[in-house]
């Protein structure tokens, strides 16, 4: 198993870098006026922190880039996606979810990053628009990323080659949820993903979530407002709503995950808690625990060394599984 960290030592007077301070003192400058409060519309929410993620779509890579839609599962509306091809393409192909809390989000607000995995790694990245909540509640999202990806197996897009999933936070949960549904009936599953410091609890219990709930940009508070609105009446216990309550023979269907986390999350426990339930299984993963830094620093590439450096290594994860697949 890859080495985990000691929580206690992670929980234990938690500090920022000095990357990611200067981050904090910008964001409380430039994103003063894009705030939301959790008595606020979900809607409203949504359209502040639009404007948020756009602080991070500057400087976007040039690739081939091309809307297309994909069936929806079972009679559900298409699904649109952006294919973003970089140049000399490998054959294959990355579904990508963003995060967002299953309430946030959209084919522009992760563009940045789903450019740069697509460019680092050679493999083409489908970035899938889901429905969001509380609009589309459990399990529509879900079956929007499967649908996304059954669309990439089928159109030839990815010319034979290895089709991995990822995404970060709620789309890491959905990615995860994607490799168990399609495994569970029967179908191709994916090849390899990538769980940027996901959601895979259900719920908010854990040490992590007391103890860096307040301060550190994601709190305890918005991430239950996340689950009750993509959650509803779903019950907690569902695998596909809360992959941590999987068994240990459908963890074992899994394919090749790469793992990271943020030293400073509240769902920092989530991610160490699957790599625990992931060795027990047996299945083949890499963990990496970046520390000092906040739920979300994956599209901070810009301004955050850290951020750089786990693009390069999920890019590599994904070029090594690729050439054994």
């Amino acid at each position: 198993m890859p080495t985990v960290p000691n929580l206690q030592r992670l929980l234990t007077n938690p500090a920022r870098s000095a990357q990611m301070q200067a981050i904090v003192d910008w964001l409380s400058v430039a994103a003063k006026d894009f705030s939301f409060d959790l008595k606020d519309a979900p809607q409203f929410a949504r359209s502040q922190q639009a404007k948020v993620y756009a602080l991070w779509q500057s400087n976007l890579p040039e690739l081939q880039a091309s809307r297309i839609t994909a069936p929806g599962i079972r009679g559900a509306p298409e699904v649109v996606c952006d294919w973003l091809v970089p140049p000399n393409a490998r054959k294959g192909g990355l579904v990508y979810a963003h995060g967002g809390g299953w309430v946030m989000g959209d084919l522009a607000s992760h563009g940045r990053l789903a450019r740069l995995l697509a460019l680092k790694s050679g493999i083409p990245v489908l970035n899938v628009h889901y429905r969001l909540a509380p609009e589309n509640i459990f399990p529509e999202p879900l079956n929007d990323v499967r649908a996304a990806f059954r669309w990439l197996i089928h159109s030839g897009q990815a010319g034979g080659g290895p089709v991995f999933v990822g995404g970060d936070s709620a789309g890491a949960n959905l990615a995860l949820s994607t490799c168990l549904a399609e495994a569970e009936v029967g179908r191709r599953a994916p090849d390899g993903g990538l769980l940027f410091y996901g959601a895979f609890h259900g719920d908010m219990e854990t040490a992590s979530a007391y103890a860096l709930g307040e301060g550190f940009g994601l709190t305890q508070d918005l991430m239950r407002w996340y689950y009750k609105y993509y959650l509803a009446d779903a019950e907690h216990s569902d695998p596909l709503a809360a992959p941590l309550r999987a068994s240990e023979s459908q963890l074992a269907k899994l394919p090749p995950l790469y793992l990271n986390a943020a030293g400073l999350d509240p769902l920092l426990c989530d991610t160490l808690d699957m790599a625990k339930r992931l060795d027990e299984a047996g299945t083949e993963f890499e963990l990496s625990v970046v520390e000092q830094v906040h739920h979300g620093f994956m599209v901070m590439d810009e301004r955050l060394d850290a951020a750089r450096d786990e693009i390069e290594a999920a890019a590599r994860f994904l070029v090594k599984v690729a050439e054994r697949v």
